[in-house]
């Protein structure tokens, strides 16, 4: 482990982000948003990216099912 990562909070690591992450999509933003300026640049992007591809997918999933229940 890096010196950052050490003063990092538990929630802002990687593994428990990304589990996070894949319960609820949005919650990656809200935890990038409070650690924003802790994380460094290439962190900032990946979990960037990890946390908008969840989010994706949670915003798909409310919309796909919503037009079939109205179309069926």
């Amino acid at each position: 482990m890096t010196e950052n990562e050490k003063k990092l909070p538990f929630v802002a690591q990687a593994v428990p982000f990304l589990i996070g992450c894949l319960i609820f999509g949005p919650i990656g933003l809200v935890i990038l948003l409070f650690m924003w300026r802790r994380l460094e640049r290439d962190k900032r992007i990946i979990y960037l990216i990890a946390a908008l591809f969840f989010t994706l997918l949670d915003v798909l999933d409310y919309f796909t099912d919503g037009l079939l229940y109205y179309l069926v």
